[in-house]
């Protein structure tokens, strides 16, 4: 961890020894890494040391689901592609703590209350609203939803189901994944004009 004014030097040098480095500006009373700021962000991609810069601009705490908090998603303003995720395990549990990262902000998003069941419906809409928030704090983005934990699931209807839901032409792709599997990208879902 290092401050953020002195942040660019030091990955300067340390891209010699390695291609792929992991950055933060401290570590929590959570025992979490904090992020860097925007401004931060945008300077170490403006570097050009870097092919890819990837943000976890907004952690759930390990759950399968969340909704932003005021100040999240941290985006920085340079972002070219946003991919949030949702867990597919998440379908049918209530929307409580044990599921879902700050059920009572998915609720209110969602239409529902807590403790209520987590539907496609809600997953649509909690997708829907990043995205304005996404495509506000950056215009240009690339939007690419992304249904994790596909093998949780029996078949994969349900998964294409919900993301024939989600395309349209500001959401022109869906990923439907394993991230823990070799091959974590099992479906590629794209939406075409008719």
């Amino acid at each position: 961890m290092e401050k953020e004014e002195n942040l660019l030097d030091k990955l300067v040098k340390l891209c010699s020894k390695t291609n792929l480095l992991a950055a933060g500006k401290g570590i929590s009373g959570e025992q979490k890494v904090d992020g860097l700021s925007k401004e931060c962000l945008d300077q170490i991609y403006r570097s050009g040391l870097f092919d890819y810069v990837l943000v976890e601009a907004d952690g759930s705490r390990g759950k399968s689901m969340k909704a932003p908090a005021e100040h999240e998603p941290v985006l920085p303003s340079l972002a070219t592609t946003v991919l949030p995720v949702v867990g597919m395990d998440i379908l049918g549990c209530p929307l409580t703590e044990e599921f879902v990262h700050r059920p009572h902000l998915v609720a209110r998003v969602a239409g529902q209350n807590t403790g209520e069941p987590v539907t496609e419906t809600t997953v649509v809409k909690v997708f829907r609203h990043y995205e304005l928030i996404a495509k506000q704090a950056s215009p240009g983005i690339c939007w690419v939803p992304v249904l994790n934990k596909m093998d949780c699931l029996e078949e994969r209807k349900k998964a294409r189901e919900l993301a024939m839901q989600l395309l349209n032409p500001t959401t022109p792709r869906v990923l439907l994944t394993s991230a823990l599997s070799h091959n974590p990208v099992l479906e590629v879902m794209e939406w075409f004009p008719q």
